[in-house]
Parts: C-alpha cells; sequence; structure tokens
C-alpha cells in the first residue's frame, strides 16, 4: 500500500520562501545604483527594511531591497542614514510597511508561506512589482 505524502511543515515552507526570494533579490540591481554616487561592489544581498522576525512582512518586496554588501554593511551600521536612503529614494514606503506590519498585527496574521512561494516563482522582472500594501498580489 501506497503512503500519502504528508504536507511540508511551515519550517519547510519558510526555508524554500527564504531561498527563492533570495535568490529573486539577488538577481537584481543594487538598489543604491546612482545613489549619491554609489559604486556598486558587487555581489548583491537580500536587505530588509524591518528585522526578518517580523514573520508577517519576511517575504513582502515592500520590506526588503536588494543591497550590494557594501551598502547592506553600510546602512545595518548607520541605520538613520538607511532611513534617509529609503526616504530619498521610496519615498511614502516606511510609512507604507508600518501600516501593514499593524495591520496584520492586529488581525494575528500568519505568514503564508506558499503564497509568497508562489508569488515569488511568478516573477522574473526582479524588483519592479510590489504594492503598497506589501501583499501578494
Amino acid at each position: 500500500m501506497r503512503r500519502r505524502s504528508k504536507a511540508p511543515s511551515q519550517k519547510t515552507l519558510k526555508a524554500k520562501a527564504d531561498s527563492v526570494c533570495g535568490k529573486w533579490f539577488r538577481a537584481s540591481e543594487c538598489a543604491c545604483k546612482g545613489y549619491k554616487g554609489h559604486k556598486c561592489a558587487g555581489r548583491i544581498e537580500w536587505c530588509h527594511l524591518k528585522s526578518r522576525g517580523i514573520l508577517c512582512v519576511r517575504h513582502s518586496p515592500l520590506n526588503a531591497l536588494p543591497l550590494c554588501w557594501k551598502a547592506h554593511q553600510y546602512y545595518t551600521m548607520h541605520p538613520d542614514a538607511f532611513v534617509a536612503f529609503v526616504e530619498a529614494k521610496y519615498p511614502g514606503r516606511w510609512e507604507a510597511l508600518n501600516a501593514r506590519i499593524q495591520e496584520a498585527m492586529q488581525a494575528h496574521e500568519k505568514p503564508d508561506y506558499s503564497r509568497w512561494l508562489e508569488w515569488y516563482s511568478q516573477r522574473n522582472d526582479c524588483f519592479t512589482d510590489w504594492d503598497n500594501q506589501g501583499r501578494a498580489a
């Protein structure tokens, strides 16, 4: 008799979503390109505006940017400069992200990793499609 395969665990889905999302951002151009004379240092990393620990927006494009390792390191050490950069390049993004987090917290929303996996796997237009709500389309 053939055994039924179990549905993947949340831990497995989260790891897969991390992998797909990370690849998507690493395939993008550095968001700092052309900003105040920034010269990209090469390797692109998946940078978060808010902590990855806030699971409701962990994989949301609203909460992430592709940054070269040098810019990522600099902005990690200089959070005020990072806030200024995001506001200059993406006006209103902090407010939209904070509103999305607040909405998810009030609704006790759990992360839907399957939905993000599907959303990222359908896109090959790196970093051009995020909505102001930060939800998968």
